[in-house]
């Protein structure tokens, strides 16, 4: 009872945290007529296939059970907000607070020390990919949720608790359900398990393929329910070339570092740069980021500095699991070296997730009580300066897009927040 009634506080605190973000950010200006504004996120395109039962739906195709998903769960909200942004903004929050629930359940398998694991879940809660995917209505924080509860499933089995295989099936369709790609943290998953002897080979062939096979067949489904959307291997997969460069080179990785494993926690000051064939009132305009500020470098440096003290010292002890979460950490780089790594923070949340379980798991192991405890100081100063930071950088945004979308009489009431910043 106990267990649960923290989840339940954790539940509610960050849907408090959430919302407020989402109204100010997405529920004040018009994204629902304007396209790739936040960091090029197709924040337009996402809200338009959530909460539009006819329109075309064509990249859906690598979101593949997004709509079956997605909109019922949707029409169902709206049936008690009768709002369709409050509506979006709320359902958008509950995947972003589910995820921190079971993060804290990940960390609470390794550990009943509850200071250590609050501080990680405000680390958390307070990225900056999760504060603008969050009030920026997207896929990847609903990716995010079922990868977490994934990762959870896989530890439990890990520590040789009962799962029932079902669960693995069905996790697996769901992480196949919001981007193709994350079927391959699946694997990983699954293999690590195998290789473990925690699954037999016949029990891994049996999940894989009713997880492909229930899959496909609810995508075949979901192209029959929506006309205009596209079966998942078709020809809009030869559409996504566009999005590969296989001209792999120091810049590519550069992107990548900076997009996923600094700005995703903290972000850099932004501007708005113009880009040719995006169309915000007669202009060309998307938010980016700028150069990383110097403190930026230090913070982020000597989080990863102390973390790669941890998980060093504390490898062996859980190795198949940090081997597991190391493996999709690199499969994930590797992927984003080569496709979307113009726009590599979009795909942020695939990352962060794993970046503050594996930060979690390895210091809750640590049995050097000062080595624990200086690496809890630093991480509430970390936190100090990440809220700071974030919500300046967060009015930033909301201070550019008055001047470029159309927002209503409510940003009057918030425009104080952004002068005092």
């Amino acid at each position: 009872m106990k267990n649960i009634s923290v989840e339940k506080m954790i539940f509610l605190i960050s849907m408090i945290v959430f919302i407020t973000f989402g109204i100010l950010l997405s529920y004040n200006f018009d994204f629902t007529t304007n396209f790739n504004l936040l960091f090029e996120s197709d924040t337009k395109r996402v809200i338009s296939d959530i909460t539009t039962f006819n329109a075309n739906h064509y990249r859906v195709g690598v979101h593949p059970l997004f709509l079956i998903i997605m909109q019922p769960v949707y029409f169902f909200i709206n049936i008690f907000i009768m709002n369709k942004m409050l509506s979006l903004i709320i359902m958008s929050s509950i995947a972003s607070s589910l995820t921190l629930v079971f993060v804290y359940k990940i960390l609470s398998e390794f550990s009943n020390n509850m200071k250590i694991k609050i501080i990680l879940l405000f680390c958390y809660m307070f990225t900056f990919s999760n504060i603008i995917f969050t009030s920026g209505i997207e896929i990847y924080n609903f990716g995010s949720l079922f990868l977490t509860i994934l990762l959870y499933l896989f530890i439990k089995k890990m520590h040789n608790k009962e799962v029932d295989e079902k669960l693995f099936i069905l996790l697996g369709i769901l992480s196949f359900a919001f981007t193709i790609t994350n079927f391959i943290v699946f694997l990983i998953l699954v293999f690590i398990l195998l290789i473990s002897k925690k699954i037999y080979f016949y029990e891994t062939l049996k999940i894989v393929y009713l997880s492909l096979f229930f899959g496909v067949t609810l995508n075949l489904i979901q192209c029959v329910l929506w006309p205009e959307t596209p079966f998942f291997i078709g020809r809009h997969l030869f559409n996504e070339n566009e999005f590969f460069s296989f001209k792999i080179g120091i810049n590519n990785l550069v992107n990548v570092f900076h997009s996923d494993f600094l700005n995703s926690f903290i972000a850099s000051d932004i501007k708005v740069k113009v880009i040719e064939g995006y169309y915000y009132t007669g202009n060309n305009f998307v938010i980016d980021f700028l150069n990383i500020p110097l403190i930026n470098i230090i913070l982020m440096s000597t989080f990863y500095i102390l973390n790669g003290i941890l998980l060093i010292r504390n490898f062996k002890k859980n190795k198949n699991i940090n081997l597991a979460i190391l493996l999709i950490l690199l499969f994930n780089v590797l992927l984003h070296t080569v496709y979307g790594n113009d726009t590599a923070f979009l795909y942020s949340m695939h990352f962060i997730y794993l970046i503050i379980t594996i930060i979690g798991i390895n210091l809750l192991q640590e049995k050097n009580n000062i080595i624990k405890k200086i690496f809890s100081i630093y991480l509430i100063i970390f936190i100090i300066f990440e809220v700071f930071i974030n919500f300046k950088i967060f009015f930033k945004i909301i201070d550019i897009t008055s001047n470029i979308l159309n927002y209503n009489s409510y940003y009057g009431t918030f425009n104080v927040f952004i002068c005092v910043l």
